[in-house]
């Protein structure tokens, strides 16, 4: 495994070179390392503890929800046609999807005949004209 294009030989090789230019200083050049890492640490809990303090509301946010890697446009469309908080309701019973169903959209305007699904075994219809 090779960290930046560098491989096991050449980190070696690397470590080598440096404990023979600066050896006698290799200690202090670590603890300064050390301490640079401790401050960068401490730092980065303050900025935290901080952004905690100032906006409280960003407790409540569920982080694993919004992580990129959870994205599936599936569950996305799924969630936002079952929410019934963005619909306003008509009535007992009524769903948001049967809300979008409708309402017209001028982007997606209703079809000029009624949808009707194909019986068990019946192949789907094919149009020359729309391929």
């Amino acid at each position: 495994m090779s960290i930046m294009g560098i491989n096991g030989l050449e980190g070696v090789l690397l470590l080598v070179l440096a404990v023979l230019l600066f050896g006698d200083r290799m200690p202090e050049y670590s603890r300064q390392l050390g301490s640079w890492v401790r401050n960068l640490r401490r730092m980065s809990e303050d900025a935290k503890q901080r952004l905690k303090e100032e906006v409280p509301e960003i407790q409540d946010v569920d982080w694993r929800r919004m992580d990129p890697r959870q994205y599936d446009p599936r569950r996305i469309i799924r969630d936002a046609l079952i929410e019934d908080e963005t619909v306003p309701s008509s009535g007992a019973g009524s769903t948001a999807a049967s809300a979008l169903e409708q309402t017209p959209s001028p982007a997606f305007p209703r079809p000029s005949r009624p949808f009707t699904p194909l019986e068990a075994g019946v192949p789907a219809p094919f149009d020359a004209e729309a391929t």
